[in-house]
Parts: structure tokens; sequence; C-alpha cells
């Protein structure tokens, strides 16, 4: 599958774990399903998971905001 971002075909269908950085605090999102570029780092998800993704990252900048 052609990347619709750098143009190359490196991406595949895949269900891996994304680490996310928030003011040099991280977490690591678990399980995300979605088509990942090997060769730039973008991934496409589908609307429930780009939803489920966006709401932990926000929980985790919540978190992170409360204790500093």
């Amino acid at each position: 599958m052609i990347c619709p971002f750098c143009d190359e075909p490196a991406m595949k269908h895949a269900v891996r774990d994304i680490p996310f950085e928030y003011k040099g605090q991280s977490i690591v999102i678990p399980h995300v399903e979605g088509d990942f570029c090997d060769a730039c780092g973008e991934m496409i998800m589908a609307d429930a998971e780009s939803l489920r993704v966006g709401t932990a990252m926000r929980s985790f900048q919540k978190q992170v905001d409360a204790g500093a």
C-alpha cells in the first residue's frame, strides 16, 4: 500500500503499541489498530480508533498538567 504522506510503498495494516510523550513524560497507548508507514512513521486509523487514541492522549495531558 502506498503511503499518502510520503508516497512510499511502506504502509502495513497492523496492531501496535504507540508511544506518546507530553512535557517530558511518556506513556504507551496499547493495541492501536491502523495502517502504519514504516518509511515516514505516519499512521491512518479508523474513526473509532482515532477517537480512542485521542481520548487517551488528552487524558494523559490532563494528568501531566494536574501534577505540574
